[in-house]
């Protein structure tokens, strides 16, 4: 799910950035093929007010005129040097007859015009028709304005608009605040000597500044923008959104597909074709979903396997010892005399407790397969392990002293200050059922020992028997499995013994198997479970 998250916000950020960028250039490329004219016409006065700037301090450091026209006007204004220019044949033909030359640089847009300085050119960046940057950028051209205006008396304010009507393609004009329509919010700003801007972002921008002290309002507009630029937000928006939405698509798709791939594999396990996997590709973002499905399918298909194997072995378990009890009732019937019937009646005795050992084993067995509660498990130190495992080897040999030797030994060489960390009740029950199988066709000597491997607890049960083929060695672990004729039911048992053994083993995270043994020469059945492993 983290994984999930993280990818979503990394597409979207990704996608947005990319919008971004992408709408960006579409409307710088707007700017440049709809509106040269119009910016070249809005500024090429501005490059006069600034060569008035620069003459009218001749006498001050160019350094300190520069810096100080910077901040006027909000914006990157400079002033460059021609050599450290990089602009094409047409440019710098434009900018030699002394005009305004508009340039795409890639990122953004800057227009040029050549200095009143020799060797200099000046360079201002175009913005985008956003209010906030709008008021930014005609800013500086309002501040210098507003700077030569305001020191003039009437006469020769009005003669200097004239000058500045002649170098500006927009609309120019003085009026008094009483002449225009303003709000008490845009009058308070005005006296503030703060912009007010009328109509933004449509045709018919008005751009308003106070002229000092005075009540005269110097009004820069209205701005008749391009067709094209009154909608260019709406462009913008529309792009964005249609690169978003085509990232949004091509990450959701592979989402989808697994969605469905995992909708029609769960419909296949309903409808039993426990075999169904579904595909897994390493990028899917739902790949731990699909592989934990995988995983299920694949437990649910042995589960089904093993109670299929189990149902037979049942059936054919129990087909035996009722056979026999037929056959001894039948007999009893037709017996000619007491001592017969006593016969058959006690060999139905007999058949009667073979089939409730049976029953119980399956109960076992059905108990270790499926734990409906919570396991106990408990941290045993060394000195509580080794009395454990000595208790439980006494109840086991129990009544069999005379008949067979059993040697624990516990090695402590490895295990320090470590835990063995068990379920008392279900591993006792494991050792239990390994010693009765190792009493079964053990000659007379029995060793059990426990240490430490690889990382491992190891708990291993070796008998003098005859041992078992290398290639039965994981028949023995199946319910109900049969070898030779030395360990046929005559031995006593069903085969059940070991199989739950091992499914103690896998709920201790670990696993019972036969190994080549280290004392005796017949069968050694080991116990391994994990060292360092936390049971809930």
């Amino acid at each position: 799910m983290i994984r999930l998250i993280i990818t979503i916000v990394m597409v979207v950020f990704i996608a947005i950035n990319l919008a971004i960028f992408i709408g960006g250039k579409i409307e710088m490329a707007m700017v440049y093929n709809e509106g040269e004219p119009f910016y070249v016409g809005q500024y090429r006065g501005t490059f006069d007010l600034l060569d008035d700037a620069i003459v009218e301090r001749a006498g001050v450091d160019l350094q300190a005129t520069l810096v100080a026209l910077k901040t006027q006007f909000k914006t990157p204004l400079r002033l460059e040097y021609q050599q450290e220019l990089d602009l094409p044949p047409k440019g710098w033909e434009i900018i030699a007859n002394e005009a305004v030359y508009l340039h795409d640089l890639g990122n953004s847009i800057s227009l040029y015009r050549k200095s009143i300085i020799p060797g200099r050119v000046w360079s201002l960046p175009v913005v985008t028709p956003y209010v906030d940057e709008r008021i930014a950028h005609v800013s500086g051209t309002l501040s210098l304005i507003k700077g030569k205006l305001s020191a003039m008396d009437a006469g020769t304010r009005a003669l200097a608009m004239e000058e500045l009507r002649r170098s500006y393609d927009v609309p120019l004009a003085l009026k008094s605040i009483s002449e225009l329509d303003l709000s008490a919010k845009e009058i308070s700003l005005l006296q503030a000597e703060q912009i007010v801007v009328k109509n933004p972002l449509e045709s018919g921008e008005v751009f308003l500044v106070k002229l000092g002290k005075s009540s005269v309002v110097f009004q820069f507009g209205p701005i008749d923008y391009p067709a094209s630029f009154e909608d260019r937000t709406w462009y913008g928006a529309i792009i964005l959104t249609a690169i978003a939405l085509t990232f949004f698509l091509l990450w959701i798709w592979p989402l989808w597909r697994d969605l469905q791939r995992l909708r029609r594999a769960s419909f296949d396990i309903g409808d039993g074709k426990l075999g169904t996997r579904v595909r897994s590709h390493p990028a899917s973002l739902i790949k731990p979903i699909l592989d934990s499905f995988n995983s299920m399918a694949t437990r649910t298909e042995n589960m089904v396997e093993s109670q299929r194997e189990l149902t037979n072995a049942v059936s054919h378990e129990l087909r035996t010892p009722l056979a026999r009890m037929m056959f001894d009732l039948q007999m009893a019937r037709d017996a000619d005399n007491v001592l017969e019937q006593s016969r058959h009646l006690d060999s139905l005795e007999i058949n009667v407790g073979e089939l409730n050992t049976l029953v119980d084993e399956l109960l076992t067995y059905a108990r270790q397969e499926r734990v409906e509660s919570p396991l106990e498990f408990e941290a045993l130190s060394a000195e509580d392990m080794k009395a454990w495992l000595v208790k439980q080897v006494s109840r086991a040999q129990h009544g069999r002293e005379g008949k067979c030797q059993i040697t624990v030994n516990f090695d402590t060489t490895n295990i320090g200050e470590k835990s063995f960390i068990i379920s008392p009740r279900l591993m006792a029950h494991a050792l239990s059922n390994t010693l009765q199988n190792a009493f079964r066709y053990a000659q007379g000597n029995i060793v059990v020992q426990l240490d430490s491997q690889q990382g491992e607890w190891v708990l291993g049960v070796e008998d003098d028997g005859a041992g078992i083929p290398d290639d039965k060695h994981e028949r023995v672990f199946e319910p109900f499995s049969r070898l030779d004729e030395s360990r046929q039911r005559g031995s006593g048992g069903f085969g059940m013994g070991l199989s739950i053994v091992r499914k103690i083993a896998q709920w201790h995270q670990g696993n019972a198997l036969i190994a080549e043994c280290k004392t005796l020469s017949g069968t050694r059945v080991e116990i391994r479970w994990p060292i360092e492993v936390e049971f809930d």
